[in-house]
């Protein structure tokens, strides 16, 4: 935060010196005229830092380390030989000769014969029977019932609906509920405070000096010896920021890690079995006769007069045409392949299989597994407590009050010396005005 503050300090100088030089040059009209004469200008300002010392009071957080016997378990190993007996199983193969019975198939060739049915086809001439359709017409006639309608008037029972109300009775299932006494085991929570110990490591700010360096630049009223066709003539005074390095001691806050023992209060959880009672509603159902009002419909007749279309038929013969179709049996000839079947005598050769047992002997190798005592000494171990003291040191913090001396920035405000008036018909190095 302190270096922006400078580098902002900074950057305000510069504008305002820039801006007083510029106000100092083109007050008084063109740069190149002849007869040029810069017009004085207002005093200029130039702002320089210094710093002092301040004493300031700081609490700093001293380390403090002692020496605490604490008291430690150990657990020492004694190892001891002791001789132990074991039996193993120790496979051993064994060979044993034994012989089976292989069967050993050789082929023997026989001639035999065999009769085959040979096909023969033969043509026969057959008769057989066709039935071919005939038909003819004959006249008949038939009777046809004529139908004529007439109305007549004639009585009806109508039937027409009346509804009435009645009362019924009806059996309705109501839901009961009564309510029991019940008991039974809870555990209820119970909440003890316990206070525990824990290490917690608090870490504190402390100031540091340390040498910083800082750069300011400080307004500088030169004399422009070059030749510049845009830019001032020759001889004419020209403002610059030249920069400063300065080592400025800068308070800086560092944590240092404080480790203490604190105590808290811990809630701890217990349950414990509590026999209470409680109420249970047990739902059961009823039958209640109930009543209601129903709407029963019942027919009721009466006769009404009504127009009614009343048929007449009577019968008229009718003559029409009738094709009847019959069949006739006709005899036809044709010629039919017949095929038969003649036995024939054929021979052929046979292989025949002929086994006979043949006795092979052979190896079998089998596992037989012996037992065998052995002994071996193992170590056995065995853990003694021992009760050891050591030292450990245990470093504490303490707040120890400090005077330190402090560097603070203080700016002031310098007038700059006035620019020099420069008289006409300057000369230049290269031969020009």
């Amino acid at each position: 935060m302190k270096c922006v503050l400078k580098g902002l300090t900074a950057l305000a100088l510069l504008l305002l010196a820039t801006a007083g030089v510029e106000a100092g040059f083109h007050r008084g009209g063109s740069y190149c005229g002849p007869g040029y004469i810069e017009a004085p200008c207002a005093p200029a300002v130039q702002y320089v830092t210094t710093y002092q010392q301040v004493p300031r009071t700081v609490c700093r957080v001293v380390p403090v380390v002692t020496n605490q016997e604490i008291t430690e378990y150990v657990n020492v190993p004694n190892t001891r030989k002791e001789k132990r007996d074991y039996t193993v199983w120790v496979p051993t193969m064994q060979k044993e000769q034994r012989t089976r019975t292989e069967w050993k198939t050789e082929w023997k060739t026989e001639n035999r014969e065999e009769t085959i049915l040979v096909q023969k086809i033969d043509n026969v001439e057959q008769k057989y029977w066709v039935c071919v359709p005939r038909s003819r017409v004959e006249k008949r006639t038939r009777q046809e019932v004529q139908t004529t309608w007439r109305t007549e008037d004639r009585k009806v029972t109508v039937w027409f609906p009346q509804t009435r109300q009645v009362e019924q009775k009806y059996m309705v299932c109501v839901p009961d509920v009564r309510i029991e006494k019940r008991t039974t085991t809870v555990l209820v929570p119970e909440i003890k405070t316990e206070q525990r110990e824990q290490a917690v490591t608090i870490y504190r700010c402390v100031p540091t000096v340390e040498n910083r360096q800082v750069v300011s630049y400080c307004p500088t009223i030169i004399a422009n010896p070059c030749y510049d066709p845009c830019g001032p003539r020759c001889g004419a005074v020209v403002a610059c920021m030249t920069p400063t390095v300065t080592n400025v001691p800068v308070t800086v806050m560092r944590t240092v890690p404080e480790t203490s023992v604190q105590k808290y209060l811990v809630n701890v959880c217990n349950y414990k079995s509590v026999e209470q009672t409680y109420d249970v509603q047990i739902h059961s159902t009823k039958m209640v006769e109930q009543k209601q009002m129903v709407t029963v419909c019942e027919w009721a007749s009466r006769e009404e007069t009504q127009k009614v279309q009343v048929p007449e038929t009577k019968v008229i013969e009718v003559p029409y045409d009738v094709v009847i179709h019959f069949s006739e049996m006709e005899e036809r000839k044709t010629t039919v392949p017949v095929c038969k079947w003649v036995p024939t005598v054929r021979p052929y050769t046979v292989q025949i299989p002929i086994t006979t047992p043949v006795q092979v002997p052979y190896t079998v190798e089998y596992c037989v597994m012996k037992a065998e005592a052995r002994s071996e000494m193992i170590d056995v171990v065995e853990w003694k407590t021992e009760t050891r003291k050591r030292t450990v040191p245990v470093t504490s913090y303490q707040t120890v009050t400090e005077v330190v001396m402090v560097t603070v920035p203080v700016t002031v405000a310098v007038p700059c010396a006035p620019a020099p008036v420069i008289a006409p018909g300057c000369f230049t190095p290269w031969g020009g005005h």
